[in-house]
């Protein structure tokens, strides 16, 4: 496998967890006593986003 495949495979890869992601977050806030639990996934997220950016 080329370097390139790699980087395709590992985009793929990223792309198919944040839709799962998405749809977890969605999930989760459509229901009001899962608040918190959102609240600390998105920021977990955001904070992950900033210290490894793309």
């Amino acid at each position: 496998m080329t370097k390139q495949e790699q980087i395709d495979l590992l985009e793929a890869k990223n792309a198919v967890l944040a839709k799962a992601l998405k749809y977890a977050i969605e999930r989760l806030s459509a229901h009001p006593e899962h608040e918190m639990l959102v609240r600390s996934l998105h920021k977990t997220l955001t904070d992950n986003a900033e210290e490894y950016p793309a």
